[in-house]
């Protein structure tokens, strides 16, 4: 705890770092009623205190999220992840949803959904801003994140189906 830090942050920004959900973190689990509620948070929020230019200082607390420093950009996240895949489920669906209207629009939306990084061959490579560990939700979440939601075949019961409900 001699290292931690605690600061406030826009969900703007946010989405400028990238973010690992550890195995050792449950399944995302939020259901309508929980994605509903945040939802309304945030349009309670922005039309309390403006959007854009026009907002005010006020800010409005999303909630705490916990996580620990793996490299210069990239955490993992010890509390929060709902909240946070959520977030990043509802960046997923806006720029699909913009992308209908204007495609040309989109790019703000991808740079907060994936990142270029150079690896250690000095290669271009396409990095999501939110992972999780347990391998079958995460294709469902990389699968979204492409922008490949329509390729999707998933059961009721299948590992990611809640990632899939709440897109």
């Amino acid at each position: 705890l001699k290292d931690a830090h605690i600061h406030a942050e826009a969900v703007g920004t946010l989405f400028d770092k990238s973010f690992v959900v550890p195995d050792f973190q449950r399944e995302y689990v939020w259901d309508k009623e929980h994605i509903s509620a945040l939802l309304d948070d945030v349009r309670e929020a922005m039309e309390a205190n403006g959007v854009g230019a026009a907002a005010t200082d006020d800010g409005y607390f999303l909630g705490s999220i916990v996580v620990y420093k793996v490299d210069r950009d990239t955490f993992n996240l010890v509390d929060g992840q709902q909240r946070m895949t959520t977030l990043f489920l509802l960046l997923c669906v806006l720029r699909d949803h913009w992308t209908q209207f204007d495609p040309s629009q989109c790019e703000p939306f991808e740079q907060r959904i994936v990142r270029a990084q150079v690896d250690s061959s000095g290669a271009t490579v396409k990095r999501f801003r939110v992972t999780v560990q347990q391998e079958d939700e995460n294709e469902v979440l990389k699968a979204i994140a492409r922008g490949d939601f329509g390729s999707l075949e998933i059961g009721k019961r299948d590992p990611g189906r809640q990632l899939c409900d709440a897109y």
